[in-house]
């Protein structure tokens, strides 16, 4: 009889600890979850990278000046062109600019043409005075996330 009221009093200790065990180990295991999404959700992103030149040396002795960077997205079929992702560089120095384009994976369908162009205008113009020579194919049909540019004069 003893016996059995030692085994029922030590059942009595342990249950409540293995349930405060079982209870940390699933609070563990969501928060390594909530990690885990985070963290995917943390790369569905993309990244483009490139130079843009102009012949010659050409400096910006203007801090008005600002370099605009755009991932255009071409849609032949149709005929319809809309903008991706955008960067603009404001007092850029001097050639070669370099940049990194950020865009949304969820934007790029592999049907579609994509495009890097930049211009070079002064703050608050509309009229770029440099424009890219012709837009550099990205991402899709084969082309990869790097895109060099030439600029000329508009």
């Amino acid at each position: 009889m003893e016996t059995k009221i030692r085994f029922h009093a030590a059942c009595g200790a342990i249950l409540p600890l293995l349930c405060c065990m079982a209870i940390l180990l699933s609070s563990c295991s969501s928060v390594q979850e909530n990690a885990t999404h985070a963290a995917d959700a943390a790369y569905d992103y993309g990244v483009i990278t490139g130079s843009i030149t102009y012949p010659g040396t050409y400096s910006f002795s203007d801090a008005a000046m600002v370099v605009d960077i755009a991932l255009i997205q071409h849609d032949f079929v149709t005929g319809a062109t809309r903008e991706i992702s955008h960067q603009r560089i404001r007092n850029p120095q001097r050639f070669p600019v370099n940049f990194t384009i950020r865009y949304s994976l969820k934007d790029i369908l592999p049907y579609l043409k994509y495009s890097i162009e930049a211009e070079v205008s002064k703050a608050g113009d509309t009229i770029p005075y440099l424009k890219s020579v012709e837009p550099v194919w990205v991402l899709t049909g084969g082309n990869g996330n790097r895109a060099d540019l030439k600029l000329a004069v508009r």
